[in-house]
């Protein structure tokens, strides 16, 4: 986040009834948040009006949290589009959910004379003394997505995570009418977790809507990314075999390859009786999960990638002519098996054509 700089928000929340009837609010934010027409999806406030010249032939550094991720792997290829798009070179580099090699990339970037960084899918917070290092060496660092976790020299530009937890939680207490038993998923400090970690701060909105539902209840479990990951997701085996069947009916995944795994898991363990949210965002491959509702994964936030990305990519042109940039922080629609087909790629296209709205911006 750039210190001091407020926050540009694109879209905003959903509203409630008038009644504040809980479940009446949760229905009538579901409803909003399941339609792409809503104003919620509007982000002309959060585009800049003033042109930019990008500095032609600028070197950036894409770096991942692991390309391995297919939601990761798409937004990096989003900003790849956009630099290519402002006639940067650009770069992809492969974080392997590893926060020690993540950091090395970034100094590594610096070292090699990047003009600026793109992190996608890495928490700052985790890499803060890597991000000393471009600060220092005056390279800006832009978040594709990100929680605004302090003066770190990061401007965080992306969906909100707080708003799509909510959202989450809201689909799930207006799916059960108010009675939903949820297993939900909380992501301990590091390679893609933390309290300033997009998929915790959204998980966190979501456990938040839930304790506020009286006819709800929560049972909450820690996991990193990596137990995600393993073969055959054991330690998501394991906290599915403590619950009797009856003690929960949704799992609250909180990522994209979690509800991917969580889901194909459940139907191995014959818990088809199981609905499973995706958490902060979902990639091609939870797309296709929702979409062929094989194992039962319902719902999850789809980002406006492209927007996001050719956002990234003017906030750095901005930096790099010595801008001062707020950070963007925008709305996301949810994707149900009915709505899947409108979301080619996981991206959520709203009928504005940015590309030419940012060409237009960058055109000398």
């Amino acid at each position: 986040m750039t210190s001091g700089q407020p926050t540009t928000t694109g879209g905003s929340t959903p509203g409630t009834t008038a009644g504040g009837d809980p479940v009446a609010d949760a229905k009538a934010a579901a409803t909003a948040l399941l339609d792409p027409a809503s104003s919620a999806f509007d982000y002309s406030s959060a585009i800049p009006k003033d042109k930019v010249t990008p500095r032609a032939g600028a070197r950036v550094a894409i770096v991942a949290g692991s390309l391995a991720s297919p939601v990761t792997k798409s937004y990096a290829d989003f900003v790849k589009s956009a630099a290519n798009l402002a006639g940067y070179e650009s770069t992809q580099f492969d974080g392997k959910f590893d926060v020690a090699t993540q950091a090395q990339l970034i100094q590594q970037a610096v070292a090699e004379h990047y003009d600026g960084i793109v992190l996608v899918g890495v928490v700052p917070e985790t890499v803060a003394a890597a991000l000393e290092t471009a600060r220092a060496d005056k390279v800006p660092v832009v978040a594709f997505d990100g929680y605004g976790d302090g003066d770190n020299g990061v401007t965080d530009v992306g969906v909100d995570p707080a708003t799509v937890g909510r959202g989450v939680g809201q689909w799930l207490v207006a799916d059960s009418g108010g009675t939903a038993k949820v297993l939900a998923f909380t992501f301990p400090t590091g390679a893609s977790g933390g309290p300033k970690s997009v998929v915790q701060v959204a998980q966190v909105a979501l456990l938040d809507v839930l304790r506020s539902c009286g006819g709800c209840s929560v049972v909450q479990k820690d996991i990193t990314i990596g137990d995600v990951v393993a073969a055959g997701s054991p330690v998501y085996v394991a906290a599915i075999n403590d619950l009797d069947k009856g003690k929960i009916d949704y799992v609250a995944s909180g990522c994209d390859t979690c509800m991917v795994n969580f889901a194909k898991a459940n139907s191995q363990l014959s818990r088809n009786e199981l609905k499973v949210t995706g958490g902060y965002a979902v990639g091609p491959a939870g797309l296709a999960e929702i979409a062929s509702g094989a194992n039962n994964a319902v719902v999850a936030p789809v980002h406006p990638a492209e927007v996001i990305g050719l956002l990234a990519i003017d906030t750095l042109a901005r930096r790099l002519a010595g801008q001062d940039v707020a950070n963007v922080k925008m709305a996301a629609p949810l994707v149900v098996k009915d709505t899947a087909g409108m979301y080619p790629n996981a991206n959520f296209s709203p009928t504005t054509d940015y590309r030419a709205t940012f060409a237009s911006l960058w055109s000398k």
